[in-house]
Protein backbone atom coordinates (compact mmCIF):
# COMPACT_ATOMS: atom_id res chain seq x y z
CA UNK A 1 0.00 0.00 0.00
CA UNK A 2 2.97 2.67 1.14
CA UNK A 3 4.73 1.80 -2.38
CA UNK A 4 0.94 2.20 -4.31
CA UNK A 5 0.77 5.72 -2.49
CA UNK A 6 3.98 6.90 -3.39
CA UNK A 7 4.14 5.55 -7.45
CA UNK A 8 1.03 7.56 -7.13
CA UNK A 9 2.08 10.47 -6.04
CA UNK A 10 5.42 10.03 -8.52
CA UNK A 11 3.47 9.74 -11.37
CA UNK A 12 0.15 10.90 -12.04
CA UNK A 13 1.60 14.74 -12.02
CA UNK A 14 3.96 13.65 -14.66
CA UNK A 15 0.99 11.71 -16.10
CA UNK A 16 -1.24 14.59 -16.49
CA UNK A 17 1.28 16.88 -17.47
CA UNK A 18 2.35 14.88 -20.34
CA UNK A 19 -1.12 13.61 -21.74
CA UNK A 20 -3.76 16.68 -21.34
CA UNK A 21 -3.88 19.65 -22.94
CA UNK A 22 -2.70 23.17 -21.01
CA UNK A 23 -6.47 24.44 -20.64
CA UNK A 24 -7.31 20.56 -19.62
CA UNK A 25 -4.56 20.03 -17.06
CA UNK A 26 -6.93 22.22 -13.91
CA UNK A 27 -9.80 19.59 -13.90
CA UNK A 28 -7.45 16.70 -14.38
CA UNK A 29 -5.83 18.16 -11.43
CA UNK A 30 -8.70 17.89 -9.73
CA UNK A 31 -10.10 14.66 -10.14
CA UNK A 32 -6.56 13.08 -9.16
CA UNK A 33 -6.71 14.97 -5.95
CA UNK A 34 -10.08 12.98 -5.23
CA UNK A 35 -8.48 10.09 -6.14
CA UNK A 36 -5.82 10.35 -3.76
CA UNK A 37 -8.05 10.93 -0.98
CA UNK A 38 -9.46 7.60 -1.96
CA UNK A 39 -6.75 5.94 -1.76
CA UNK A 40 -5.30 7.02 1.21
CA UNK A 41 -8.51 6.43 3.09
CA UNK A 42 -9.01 2.76 1.23
CA UNK A 43 -5.13 2.20 2.52
CA UNK A 44 -6.49 3.09 5.71
CA UNK A 45 -9.13 0.50 5.88
CA UNK A 46 -7.54 -2.20 4.31
CA UNK A 47 -4.47 -1.93 7.17
CA UNK A 48 -7.30 -1.75 9.97
CA UNK A 49 -8.89 -4.65 8.08
CA UNK A 50 -5.72 -6.69 8.53
CA UNK A 51 -5.90 -5.59 12.17
CA UNK A 52 -9.25 -6.78 12.85
CA UNK A 53 -8.82 -10.52 11.66
CA UNK A 54 -5.78 -10.18 13.63
CA UNK A 55 -7.67 -8.69 16.64
CA UNK A 56 -10.55 -11.62 15.68
CA UNK A 57 -8.00 -14.43 16.27
CA UNK A 58 -6.49 -13.08 19.43
CA UNK A 59 -9.68 -13.18 21.01
CA UNK A 60 -10.46 -16.62 20.17
CA UNK A 61 -8.05 -17.37 22.38
CA UNK A 62 -9.05 -15.62 25.72
CA UNK A 63 -10.12 -17.39 28.42
CA UNK A 64 -13.14 -15.85 30.00
CA UNK A 65 -13.38 -17.64 33.35
CA UNK A 66 -17.02 -17.99 33.14
CA UNK A 67 -18.94 -21.68 33.60
CA UNK A 68 -19.97 -21.73 29.98
CA UNK A 69 -16.74 -20.55 28.24
CA UNK A 70 -17.96 -21.88 25.23
CA UNK A 71 -21.49 -19.77 25.04
CA UNK A 72 -19.04 -16.44 25.51
CA UNK A 73 -16.94 -17.20 22.93
CA UNK A 74 -19.22 -17.74 20.53
CA UNK A 75 -20.96 -13.92 21.36
CA UNK A 76 -17.54 -12.49 21.07
CA UNK A 77 -16.64 -14.05 17.79
CA UNK A 78 -20.66 -12.69 16.55
CA UNK A 79 -20.07 -9.42 18.08
CA UNK A 80 -16.91 -8.98 15.82
CA UNK A 81 -18.45 -10.37 13.14
CA UNK A 82 -21.49 -7.94 13.52
CA UNK A 83 -19.45 -5.34 14.15
CA UNK A 84 -17.24 -5.87 11.12
CA UNK A 85 -19.91 -6.12 8.82
CA UNK A 86 -22.51 -3.64 10.19
CA UNK A 87 -20.11 -0.74 11.29
CA UNK A 88 -16.99 -1.03 9.51
CA UNK A 89 -17.84 -2.07 6.50
CA UNK A 90 -20.42 1.30 6.36
CA UNK A 91 -17.97 3.54 7.45
CA UNK A 92 -15.63 2.37 4.65
CA UNK A 93 -18.39 2.83 2.33
CA UNK A 94 -18.95 6.51 3.19
CA UNK A 95 -15.30 6.96 1.89
CA UNK A 96 -16.93 6.19 -1.67
CA UNK A 97 -19.76 8.35 -1.15
CA UNK A 98 -17.43 10.68 -0.38
CA UNK A 99 -15.68 10.42 -3.36
CA UNK A 100 -18.40 10.26 -5.53
CA UNK A 101 -20.33 13.84 -4.26
CA UNK A 102 -16.31 15.19 -4.79
CA UNK A 103 -16.10 14.12 -8.53
CA UNK A 104 -19.81 15.02 -8.77
CA UNK A 105 -19.30 18.39 -7.46
CA UNK A 106 -15.45 19.02 -8.59
CA UNK A 107 -14.33 16.93 -11.37
CA UNK A 108 -17.80 15.27 -12.75
CA UNK A 109 -17.60 12.33 -15.47
CA UNK A 110 -19.36 11.32 -18.18
CA UNK A 111 -22.33 8.90 -17.45
CA UNK A 112 -21.09 6.32 -19.02
CA UNK A 113 -17.79 6.57 -16.66
CA UNK A 114 -19.65 7.41 -13.72
CA UNK A 115 -21.39 4.53 -13.97
CA UNK A 116 -17.83 2.07 -14.11
CA UNK A 117 -16.51 4.01 -11.43
CA UNK A 118 -19.80 2.93 -9.45
CA UNK A 119 -19.33 -0.81 -10.69
CA UNK A 120 -15.56 -0.68 -9.26
CA UNK A 121 -15.99 0.85 -5.93
CA UNK A 122 -18.99 -1.99 -5.79
CA UNK A 123 -16.18 -4.70 -6.73
CA UNK A 124 -13.67 -3.44 -4.05
CA UNK A 125 -16.22 -2.85 -1.26
CA UNK A 126 -17.47 -6.62 -1.85
CA UNK A 127 -14.56 -7.91 -2.06
CA UNK A 128 -13.22 -6.52 1.26
CA UNK A 129 -16.30 -7.12 2.74
CA UNK A 130 -16.19 -11.20 2.10
CA UNK A 131 -12.37 -11.71 1.74
CA UNK A 132 -12.23 -10.52 5.24
CA UNK A 133 -15.42 -11.63 6.54
CA UNK A 134 -14.98 -15.25 5.66
CA UNK A 135 -11.34 -14.85 6.69
CA UNK A 136 -12.69 -14.66 10.31
CA UNK A 137 -15.60 -17.07 9.43
CA UNK A 138 -12.98 -19.50 8.91
CA UNK A 139 -11.62 -19.21 12.51
CA UNK A 140 -15.11 -18.72 13.88
CA UNK A 141 -17.50 -21.37 15.37
CA UNK A 142 -19.91 -23.13 13.67
CA UNK A 143 -23.25 -21.27 15.11
CA UNK A 144 -21.87 -18.37 14.31
CA UNK A 145 -20.63 -19.24 10.89
CA UNK A 146 -23.81 -20.51 10.13
CA UNK A 147 -25.97 -17.70 11.60
CA UNK A 148 -23.62 -15.19 9.10
CA UNK A 149 -23.82 -17.04 6.13
CA UNK A 150 -27.53 -17.70 6.41
CA UNK A 151 -28.13 -14.25 6.92
CA UNK A 152 -26.13 -13.07 4.13
CA UNK A 153 -28.28 -15.23 1.62
CA UNK A 154 -31.42 -14.19 2.37
CA UNK A 155 -30.86 -10.71 2.46
CA UNK A 156 -29.47 -10.93 -1.31
CA UNK A 157 -32.48 -13.42 -1.84
CA UNK A 158 -34.58 -10.75 -0.99
CA UNK A 159 -32.63 -8.04 -2.39
CA UNK A 160 -31.17 -8.92 -5.90
CA UNK A 161 -34.04 -11.66 -5.98
CA UNK A 162 -37.78 -10.59 -4.98
CA UNK A 163 -36.79 -6.83 -5.55
CA UNK A 164 -36.37 -7.95 -9.43
CA UNK A 165 -39.58 -8.37 -9.81
CA UNK A 166 -41.42 -5.87 -12.02
CA UNK A 167 -45.47 -6.12 -10.11
CA UNK A 168 -42.98 -6.16 -6.48
CA UNK A 169 -41.39 -2.78 -7.96
CA UNK A 170 -44.41 -1.16 -8.95
CA UNK A 171 -45.90 -1.40 -5.61
CA UNK A 172 -43.10 -0.36 -4.14
CA UNK A 173 -42.83 3.03 -6.00
CA UNK A 174 -46.90 3.38 -5.42
CA UNK A 175 -45.63 3.57 -1.58
CA UNK A 176 -48.07 0.43 -0.72
CA UNK A 177 -47.36 -0.46 2.65
CA UNK A 178 -45.84 -4.35 3.58
CA UNK A 179 -48.09 -5.06 6.45
CA UNK A 180 -51.57 -4.28 4.00
CA UNK A 181 -50.27 -6.67 1.34
CA UNK A 182 -49.65 -9.77 4.25
CA UNK A 183 -53.30 -8.80 5.57
CA UNK A 184 -54.04 -9.42 2.35
CA UNK A 185 -55.94 -5.39 2.87
CA UNK A 186 -54.27 -4.01 -0.23
CA UNK A 187 -56.02 -3.26 -3.95
CA UNK A 188 -52.58 -3.71 -5.54
CA UNK A 189 -50.86 -7.11 -5.66
CA UNK A 190 -47.65 -8.25 -6.56
CA UNK A 191 -48.60 -11.87 -7.06
CA UNK A 192 -51.41 -14.11 -7.57
CA UNK A 193 -50.59 -15.87 -4.64
CA UNK A 194 -51.05 -14.78 -1.46
CA UNK A 195 -48.92 -17.41 0.58
CA UNK A 196 -45.97 -15.83 -1.60
CA UNK A 197 -46.99 -12.16 -0.66
CA UNK A 198 -47.09 -12.75 2.90
CA UNK A 199 -43.40 -15.42 2.37
CA UNK A 200 -42.10 -12.02 0.86
CA UNK A 201 -43.07 -10.00 3.56
CA UNK A 202 -41.78 -12.01 6.69
CA UNK A 203 -38.43 -12.57 4.12
CA UNK A 204 -38.24 -8.50 4.33
CA UNK A 205 -38.86 -8.13 7.76
CA UNK A 206 -36.10 -10.53 8.29
CA UNK A 207 -33.71 -8.85 5.73
CA UNK A 208 -34.39 -5.35 7.45
CA UNK A 209 -34.15 -6.23 11.26
CA UNK A 210 -30.80 -7.70 10.51
CA UNK A 211 -29.08 -5.42 8.85
CA UNK A 212 -28.64 -1.37 9.20
CA UNK A 213 -31.46 0.02 7.34
CA UNK A 214 -30.76 1.00 3.53
CA UNK A 215 -31.56 4.91 3.22
CA UNK A 216 -28.97 5.47 5.97
CA UNK A 217 -26.33 3.05 4.80
CA UNK A 218 -27.23 3.91 1.40
CA UNK A 219 -23.91 4.59 -0.95
CA UNK A 220 -24.73 4.57 -4.67
CA UNK A 221 -26.84 6.41 -5.96
CA UNK A 222 -28.43 5.66 -9.59
CA UNK A 223 -31.13 8.44 -11.20
CA UNK A 224 -33.87 7.46 -13.58
CA UNK A 225 -35.82 9.99 -15.29
CA UNK A 226 -39.42 9.46 -16.03
CA UNK A 227 -40.04 12.71 -17.56
CA UNK A 228 -43.40 13.27 -16.51
CA UNK A 229 -43.91 17.32 -17.51
CA UNK A 230 -46.75 18.18 -15.60
CA UNK A 231 -47.06 17.57 -11.50
CA UNK A 232 -44.29 15.09 -10.41
CA UNK A 233 -43.07 13.68 -7.10
CA UNK A 234 -39.74 12.01 -6.66
CA UNK A 235 -39.57 8.13 -5.70
CA UNK A 236 -36.77 6.72 -3.88
CA UNK A 237 -35.87 2.81 -4.06
CA UNK A 238 -33.47 1.37 -1.93
CA UNK A 239 -31.94 -2.27 -2.59
CA UNK A 240 -28.79 -3.82 -0.75
CA UNK A 241 -26.84 -0.18 0.06
CA UNK A 242 -27.95 1.08 -3.13
CA UNK A 243 -30.59 4.04 -4.24
CA UNK A 244 -32.44 5.07 -7.56
CA UNK A 245 -33.64 8.64 -7.01
CA UNK A 246 -36.99 8.09 -9.34
CA UNK A 247 -37.46 11.61 -10.61
CA UNK A 248 -40.42 13.31 -12.32
CA UNK A 249 -43.14 10.43 -11.50
CA UNK A 250 -46.52 11.48 -11.52
CA UNK A 251 -48.02 12.67 -8.58
CA UNK A 252 -51.73 11.25 -9.73
CA UNK A 253 -52.34 8.77 -12.66
CA UNK A 254 -55.36 11.02 -13.99
CA UNK A 255 -56.78 11.41 -17.54
CA UNK A 256 -53.62 14.27 -18.30
CA UNK A 257 -51.32 11.54 -17.48
CA UNK A 258 -53.38 9.07 -19.80
CA UNK A 259 -52.84 11.53 -22.82
CA UNK A 260 -49.22 11.94 -22.28
CA UNK A 261 -48.46 7.88 -21.49
CA UNK A 262 -50.24 7.05 -24.91
CA UNK A 263 -48.28 10.53 -26.83
CA UNK A 264 -44.79 8.82 -25.09
CA UNK A 265 -46.07 5.45 -26.08
CA UNK A 266 -46.94 6.49 -29.77
CA UNK A 267 -43.32 8.34 -30.09
CA UNK A 268 -41.83 5.41 -28.72
CA UNK A 269 -43.59 2.81 -31.37
CA UNK A 270 -42.40 5.39 -34.10
CA UNK A 271 -38.53 6.00 -32.58
CA UNK A 272 -38.71 1.47 -32.76
CA UNK A 273 -39.70 1.76 -36.91
CA UNK A 274 -37.75 5.01 -37.93
CA UNK A 275 -34.50 4.50 -40.22
CA UNK A 276 -32.98 7.21 -38.13
CA UNK A 277 -34.34 7.36 -34.67
CA UNK A 278 -34.13 10.46 -32.36
CA UNK A 279 -30.71 10.11 -30.08
CA UNK A 280 -31.84 9.24 -26.84
CA UNK A 281 -29.31 8.26 -23.83
CA UNK A 282 -28.08 4.51 -24.28
CA UNK A 283 -30.31 3.10 -21.12
CA UNK A 284 -33.55 4.52 -22.14
CA UNK A 285 -32.73 3.53 -25.67
CA UNK A 286 -32.48 0.03 -24.20
CA UNK A 287 -35.43 0.04 -22.08
CA UNK A 288 -37.61 1.22 -25.08
CA UNK A 289 -36.72 -1.53 -27.11
CA UNK A 290 -37.15 -3.88 -24.22
CA UNK A 291 -40.90 -2.49 -23.25
CA UNK A 292 -42.18 -2.85 -27.01
CA UNK A 293 -40.56 -6.64 -27.27
CA UNK A 294 -41.56 -7.79 -23.85
CA UNK A 295 -44.93 -9.39 -23.21
CA UNK A 296 -47.19 -8.53 -20.52
CA UNK A 297 -47.73 -11.14 -18.32
CA UNK A 298 -46.87 -9.56 -14.64
CA UNK A 299 -49.57 -7.37 -15.34
CA UNK A 300 -52.13 -9.49 -14.71
CA UNK A 301 -51.28 -9.72 -10.99
CA UNK A 302 -53.63 -6.58 -10.62
CA UNK A 303 -56.61 -5.14 -12.25
CA UNK A 304 -54.86 -1.48 -11.83
CA UNK A 305 -52.48 -2.51 -14.43
CA UNK A 306 -55.67 -3.29 -16.95
CA UNK A 307 -54.86 0.18 -18.06
CA UNK A 308 -52.33 0.10 -20.52
CA UNK A 309 -50.84 3.73 -20.24
CA UNK A 310 -50.22 3.11 -16.59
CA UNK A 311 -48.75 -0.22 -17.24
CA UNK A 312 -46.38 0.57 -19.55
CA UNK A 313 -45.26 3.60 -17.44
CA UNK A 314 -44.40 0.87 -14.74
CA UNK A 315 -42.95 -1.61 -16.99
CA UNK A 316 -40.62 1.38 -18.21
CA UNK A 317 -39.40 2.08 -15.39
CA UNK A 318 -38.91 -0.91 -13.65
CA UNK A 319 -37.15 -2.14 -16.81
CA UNK A 320 -34.40 0.16 -16.22
CA UNK A 321 -34.35 -1.02 -12.21
CA UNK A 322 -34.08 -4.39 -13.19
CA UNK A 323 -31.08 -3.54 -15.39
CA UNK A 324 -29.48 -1.56 -12.07
CA UNK A 325 -30.15 -4.72 -9.80
CA UNK A 326 -28.65 -7.14 -12.22
CA UNK A 327 -25.61 -4.81 -12.91
CA UNK A 328 -24.99 -5.03 -8.80
CA UNK A 329 -25.29 -8.11 -8.15
CA UNK A 330 -23.35 -9.64 -10.37
CA UNK A 331 -19.64 -7.76 -8.46
CA UNK A 332 -21.30 -9.09 -5.13
CA UNK A 333 -21.95 -12.75 -6.24
CA UNK A 334 -18.66 -13.05 -8.00
CA UNK A 335 -16.78 -11.90 -5.27
CA UNK A 336 -18.29 -14.33 -3.08
CA UNK A 337 -17.90 -16.90 -4.62
CA UNK A 338 -14.01 -16.06 -5.47
CA UNK A 339 -14.15 -15.87 -1.43
CA UNK A 340 -15.50 -19.51 -0.90
CA UNK A 341 -12.96 -20.83 -3.64
CA UNK A 342 -10.43 -19.33 -1.85
CA UNK A 343 -10.84 -20.17 1.16
CA UNK A 344 -11.78 -24.15 0.04
CA UNK A 345 -8.01 -24.12 -2.39
CA UNK A 346 -5.57 -21.55 -1.10
CA UNK A 347 -4.83 -23.48 2.14
CA UNK A 348 -4.18 -26.88 0.46
CA UNK A 349 -2.21 -25.38 -2.36
CA UNK A 350 -0.05 -23.47 0.46
CA UNK A 351 0.47 -26.63 2.10
CA UNK A 352 1.77 -28.67 -0.75
CA UNK A 353 4.46 -25.83 -1.30
CA UNK A 354 7.30 -24.78 0.99
CA UNK A 355 5.27 -21.45 1.18
CA UNK A 356 3.82 -23.48 4.35
CA UNK A 357 6.73 -22.62 6.40
CA UNK A 358 6.33 -19.29 6.41
CA UNK A 359 2.58 -18.38 6.04
CA UNK A 360 1.79 -19.60 9.90
CA UNK A 361 1.06 -15.98 11.24
CA UNK A 362 -2.92 -16.98 10.82
CA UNK A 363 -3.39 -19.96 10.64
CA UNK A 364 -1.04 -23.12 11.01
CA UNK A 365 0.03 -24.64 7.67
CA UNK A 366 2.22 -26.86 9.04
CA UNK A 367 -0.26 -29.51 10.05
CA UNK A 368 -2.92 -31.00 7.41
CA UNK A 369 -6.49 -29.60 7.39
CA UNK A 370 -8.62 -31.15 10.09
CA UNK A 371 -12.36 -31.82 8.63
CA UNK A 372 -13.21 -28.54 10.33
CA UNK A 373 -11.39 -26.19 7.47
CA UNK A 374 -13.15 -28.21 4.25
CA UNK A 375 -16.70 -28.29 6.19
CA UNK A 376 -16.92 -24.77 6.59
CA UNK A 377 -15.72 -23.41 2.78
CA UNK A 378 -17.62 -26.06 1.37
CA UNK A 379 -20.67 -24.87 3.27
CA UNK A 380 -20.09 -21.88 2.30
CA UNK A 381 -19.40 -22.58 -1.48
CA UNK A 382 -23.03 -24.52 -1.45
CA UNK A 383 -25.04 -21.55 -0.22
CA UNK A 384 -23.52 -19.27 -2.25
CA UNK A 385 -24.17 -21.66 -5.33
CA UNK A 386 -27.59 -21.79 -4.03
CA UNK A 387 -27.82 -18.13 -3.80
CA UNK A 388 -27.10 -17.80 -8.03
CA UNK A 389 -29.85 -20.57 -8.50
CA UNK A 390 -32.72 -18.63 -6.53
CA UNK A 391 -31.94 -15.45 -7.70
CA UNK A 392 -31.27 -16.49 -11.15
CA UNK A 393 -34.18 -17.90 -11.38
CA UNK A 394 -36.18 -14.85 -9.49
CA UNK A 395 -34.53 -12.88 -12.04
CA UNK A 396 -35.57 -14.69 -15.09
CA UNK A 397 -37.66 -12.85 -17.12
CA UNK A 398 -38.51 -12.77 -20.86
CA UNK A 399 -35.86 -13.07 -23.52
CA UNK A 400 -36.23 -9.09 -24.39
CA UNK A 401 -35.84 -7.83 -20.49
CA UNK A 402 -32.53 -10.81 -20.21
CA UNK A 403 -31.26 -8.78 -23.17
CA UNK A 404 -31.40 -5.26 -21.61
CA UNK A 405 -29.26 -6.43 -18.81
CA UNK A 406 -27.14 -8.11 -20.73
CA UNK A 407 -26.37 -5.46 -22.67
CA UNK A 408 -26.49 -2.77 -20.01
CA UNK A 409 -23.28 -4.81 -18.22
CA UNK A 410 -21.60 -5.26 -21.39
CA UNK A 411 -21.50 -1.62 -21.80
CA UNK A 412 -19.46 -1.01 -18.76
CA UNK A 413 -16.67 -2.94 -20.39
CA UNK A 414 -16.97 -1.70 -24.57
CA UNK A 415 -13.38 0.10 -23.91
CA UNK A 416 -10.22 -0.73 -25.32
CA UNK A 417 -8.35 1.72 -22.83
CA UNK A 418 -10.62 0.28 -19.74
CA UNK A 419 -9.71 -3.29 -21.13
CA UNK A 420 -6.10 -1.88 -21.10
CA UNK A 421 -5.99 -0.39 -17.28
CA UNK A 422 -8.09 -3.72 -15.79
CA UNK A 423 -5.44 -5.99 -17.19
CA UNK A 424 -2.41 -3.47 -16.42
CA UNK A 425 -4.10 -3.36 -13.03
CA UNK A 426 -4.63 -7.28 -12.37
CA UNK A 427 -0.65 -7.44 -13.44
CA UNK A 428 0.77 -5.25 -11.42
CA UNK A 429 -1.45 -5.59 -8.15
CA UNK A 430 -0.47 -9.54 -8.58
CA UNK A 431 2.64 -9.32 -9.21
CA UNK A 432 4.11 -10.21 -5.73
CA UNK A 433 2.03 -13.50 -6.45
CA UNK A 434 4.28 -13.94 -10.11
CA UNK A 435 7.31 -13.20 -8.65
CA UNK A 436 6.87 -15.33 -5.38
CA UNK A 437 5.05 -18.56 -6.89
CA UNK A 438 8.44 -19.16 -9.22
CA UNK A 439 10.29 -20.02 -6.29
CA UNK A 440 7.28 -21.38 -4.22
CA UNK A 441 8.02 -18.89 -1.58
CA UNK A 442 7.12 -15.91 0.24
Amino acid sequence: PLGASIAVFAWMPVCIFVQYKKSERYFATKRFVVIVVILVADLIFISSSHAIVLGFKSSSEWDFGLPDAQLARAVMDLLWVLGFTQVYMPLLAKVWQIGLFLFDTMAPFPEIVRQRMLYFATVILDMHRYMYLREMLYMARVEVVAFVVLKDMVFDIYHFGIKSSPAFQSLQLMGVPSWKVFLGIAEQRWSKYRYLERLTCLLSVFATCLEVPQRFVAVFTWTIDAEYPHETTTYYFYFAETKVKLANVPVEFDDKFKVWANEKAAERERAAKAVRPKPVRFEVALANEAVQRSGREWGKVWDGFADPSRFRFFQLLTVQLGGIVFCRFWPRMGCKLASSLMLLLAGTMIRLSPSKDALNYVHDHTAPRDLFSWVVPSAILFCDIFELIVVQWLQSADPALIKYRLCRFARLFLDPVLAGMVLSCHICCNSDVYLTFAKLKF
